[in-house]
């Protein structure tokens, strides 16, 4: 069946060869199922359903002993993905470049909850959920994702641990804060050549620690800020600071001028001007014209930019955003049962493998997939949705061709029963 499949799925099966030799004949099975299966089943992607969408009849302990108990390096399979697709993204910008464009790079930070029924899995904990704005048992990872022009590829992931969980485990000496692990994946980022690297976060990473790691890595970081946050405004060593939301009101609509940024329209005014912790840099304050959510602020390291340019760039940062929900609500990163801390580092990367291969198939074969009216590129779902009809056909070819070759109802009904 899955052979079927893989038949009409040829780059697919191309992709997954770049891994494939890492495995043994056996493992090497589990691993073409489950990447199959996170492309087109259409359950909850818990390794029940994994295991039942290729009408895989190997046993679900079979499953769990590949991703818990055989050796295989997770951490290679990371490096061959990540290799594989900055390698296309060098592509790209050399041809860019060769036209004489200059393409910024992005590094996008952010956090995201993932809930979880029970305790058992290292990082469960109690967790506000700002989405659901309420408390969720869940585990908390800190990603970050490199977006050059149309290729936003996963970059890395953090596992986040509360201190009291930290606590609970004896394990106090691994807590890290979130703006520590944030400022570790900005010292370990290393950009492309003769690019200009920008570092997106929002509001929650301006602190002091991801400020610091931008500076000394010469990084221009363009991040929200709160309302409440204070900024210096001239030159009198006793001029005291003033809180954004207080600021805000001492400016006259004649400071404020309308820009279009990604077909929205926003009043911006600007002040260079340092931080509380004396960091200076460009204040942008915006208000959306058709919204009425209240003032918004914004800054950047490098006050060289134009207001525009900071808004244009900043809404890169959206990008990590939609790679979260996609992997939540596409490839099922919350429907994991695994406990282990290996078992569920293995499933991550997994899921990123599935999620890459969309993505070079978006980016580099949009035209082949059905999109919407005035897109450029299909979206991620349309791709995986022409890629499960594409198995539904192979899967009904290969029951019309084993009824044709004599096997009776009740054997192929054996074959497929999962």
């Amino acid at each position: 069946m899955t052979a079927s499949i893989l038949k009409r799925l040829p780059r697919f099966s191309n992709y997954l060869a770049l891994f494939d030799t890492r495995f043994g004949q056996p493992a090497r099975q589990h691993f073409l199922h489950l990447l199959l299966a996170f492309l087109i089943y259409d359950g909850a992607k818990n390794l029940t359903g994994l295991n039942r969408a290729t009408f895989n009849r190997r046993h679900l302990s079979s499953v769990d002993r590949f991703l818990s108990e055989v050796e295989w390096d997770e951490a290679e399979l990371e490096q061959l993905r990540f290799a594989d697709l900055t390698r296309r993204a060098r592509c790209f910008l050399k041809n860019q470049q060769a036209k004489g464009h200059k393409v910024p790079v992005f590094l996008c930070i952010d956090d995201t909850n993932n809930p979880k029924s029970g305790l058992q899995t290292l990082g469960v904990s109690p967790q506000y959920s700002h989405l659901q704005r309420r408390i969720l048992t869940s585990y908390c990872l800190l990603t970050a994702v490199l977006v050059v022009g149309p290729w936003v590829i996963p970059y890395e992931f953090k596992l986040y641990r509360r201190r009291e969980e930290c606590v609970a485990h004896g394990q106090l000496h691994l807590f890290r804060d979130k703006l520590s692990l944030a400022a570790e994946l900005i010292q370990q980022w290393q950009p492309f050549e003769q690019t200009q690297p920008f570092v997106l976060a929002d509001g929650w990473y301006s602190g002091p620690a991801v400020l610091s790691a931008c500076a000394e890595r010469n990084f221009t970081l363009i991040c929200g800020l709160p309302s409440n946050r204070s900024i210096k405004v001239g030159t009198e060593q006793a001029k005291p600071y003033l809180q954004l939301k207080h600021y805000q009101t001492t400016l006259s609509p004649a400071a404020y001028h309308s820009v279009t940024v990604v077909g929205r329209r926003w009043k911006l005014a600007s002040v260079v001007a340092p931080l509380k912790s004396g960091r200076s840099g460009k204040v942008v304050l915006a208000s959306e014209v058709a919204a009425s959510k209240g003032e918004r602020y914004w800054w950047c390291s490098d006050p060289k930019l134009s207001v525009a340019e900071i808004m244009e760039y900043y809404a890169v940062r959206w990008e990590i955003e939609t790679f979260h929900k996609q992997a939540k609500q596409l490839l099922g990163w919350c429907d994991n049962q695994c406990h282990l801390p290996r078992t569920v580092r293995r499933l991550w990367t997994l899921l990123l493998i599935a999620y890459s291969y969309l993505t070079i198939e978006r980016v580099e074969h949009s035209e082949e997939y059905p999109r919407w009216k005035g897109c450029s590129y299909a979206t991620l779902w349309q791709i995986q949705q022409s890629h499960k009809l594409e198995a539904h056909q192979a899967q009904f070819e290969w029951a019309y061709e084993a009824g044709r070759s004599g096997v009776a109802l009740q054997d192929l009904l054996g074959k497929v029963r999962a």
